[in-house]
């Protein structure tokens, strides 16, 4: 496998397996599946995902960002995960 950095050089490297996770729509998939003889297989989780943003107040934190803010109900949950850059939460819902 070659792969090819910003500054234009490139490295190859052997490899027994390889394991693309950068998500659905892989771009890491995506070149692959244009070789012949590739094989691959793909599974889908059966939850749900959802992302919300929960932005600042007054250029503060909605809730203290140094306690772990997870809310469980039957069969999902969300986590709000503070962003220290811009102060807002991204809150994840998994259903």
């Amino acid at each position: 496998m070659t792969f090819g950095r910003p500054d234009g050089s490139q490295t190859e490297v052997q490899a027994d397996l390889i394991v693309g996770c950068d998500g659905a729509f892989s771009a890491v998939r995506k070149q692959f599946v244009r070789h012949s003889r590739f094989n691959y297989s793909q599974t889908y989780i059966p939850h749900g995902y959802m992302e919300l943003t929960m932005p600042a107040q007054n250029g503060e934190f909605a809730m203290k960002p140094n306690y772990l803010h997870i809310w469980p109900r039957n069969t999902f949950m969300m986590i709000a995960l503070p962003n220290l850059v811009s102060r807002k939460y991204i809150n994840i819902r998994y259903l």
